[in-house]
């Protein structure tokens, strides 16, 4: 029902109530009409009946109605045909199934448009009036249509025209995300950067997602957790790693039959060392690695080795946390010959 400057109009609809749970949707048509009350005589006798629709049986009838004031003098009133198949011509809109008419009338009822017809839905979102549009949504949380969307819709009051714009909600778990590598401690919060795409698509931090940080200050297992925004829905994890500060070695001389080798101590974060030595750069022959379990340590004499022999060796720090091994990445290269 609404007011214009001299009626009070109302919609309607023929449907018995009385019979509604045992109606046919299918087979019996209903119609919509109007009812104009002038203010000035609000007897049953002065109301005028005016009918918008002529379903016949057998024809499509409305499957809703909306009255919707623009001013005192117009009027949009919307309503939706039943359909029993309400599949969508457009797979990116899944309302692209329904039909919608609307007409334009003046405060004494009577029709001051043609009656315009869309692709489109009705829905419990009432259209408001901004400017010179006309505008509401539809949600698939009022349908079971297997999509999860939004559609707004807008109609010009003046002229009638018609636009929507879809927003079909996507689970952001289905995007892919770029590799995140081990990254070394440093003390404070580590904030590695990621690139989220959706079909080619790169998504936007802030519109599309948003990210916060976990355990990502000191060595092991850390953690991005990414929340989707906008038209995203849904979050996930992303693990990786912080490893300790890595060493190098100082000095590495000769003994007999062994090798003497110092470092730079390197105690935060750190469990311990890793040294490896064998008898070729790429330390394919002959490799051995000798595990230290504390981090005091600043040399170690390597023993039972050949004689006269060159060696190349590399160290690196490593950190048990919660019975798993975070080693970091090995220091550059030394080589020495055995006496």
């Amino acid at each position: 029902m609404s007011v214009s400057g001299e009626n009070v109009i109302g919609v309607g609809t023929s449907i018995d109530q009385s019979n509604y749970d045992n109606y046919d949707w299918d087979k019996d048509p209903y119609n919509i009409y109007l009812t104009v009350t002038p203010i000035s005589d609000m007897e049953q006798e002065a109301t005028k009946v005016i009918w918008l629709t002529n379903y016949k049986k057998g024809a499509k009838s409305f499957a809703g109605v909306n009255l919707t004031k623009v001013s005192d003098d117009r009027f949009l009133v919307l309503w939706e045909e039943y359909k029993n198949d309400y599949t969508p011509s457009d797979s990116g809109d899944p309302f692209s199934g329904h039909s919608i008419h609307y007409v334009f009338i003046d405060g004494a009822g009577n029709a001051v448009s043609k009656v315009f017809a869309r692709k489109a839905a009705i829905s419990d979102c009432h259209p408001i009036i901004s400017g010179n549009k006309a505008i509401y949504y539809a949600s698939t949380g009022f349908y079971d249509s297997g999509y999860d969307s939004t559609v707004f819709y807008s109609i010009d009051t003046e002229t009638g025209d018609f636009s929507k714009k879809v927003y079909n909600r996507k689970s952001i778990e289905t995007v892919s995300v770029s590799k995140v590598g081990k990254k070394t401690y440093t003390g404070t919060e580590i904030k590695p950067s990621v690139k989220l795409k959706a079909g080619g698509k790169v998504l936007n931090s802030g519109t599309d997602y948003s990210i916060t940080y976990s355990n990502n200050v000191n060595v092991g297992k850390a953690k991005i957790t990414i929340k989707g925004k906008g038209i995203y829905e849904g979050s996930f994890k992303v693990t990786f790693y912080i490893v300790p500060k890595g060493t190098k070695l100082k000095k590495v001389s000769a003994a007999k039959k062994a090798l003497k080798v110092g470092w730079k101590k390197q105690t935060e974060q750190t469990t311990g060392y890793q040294i490896q030595y064998a008898l070729n750069k790429k330390f394919s022959k002959g490799k051995k690695t000798v595990t230290l379990k504390k981090n005091t340590y600043s040399s170690k004499k390597i023993t039972k080795l050949k004689a006269k022999s060159k060696y190349y060796l590399r160290i690196r720090t490593y950190k048990k946390v919660s019975g798993k091994y975070y080693y970091s990445s090995w220091s550059p290269v030394k080589s020495a010959k055995t006496r």
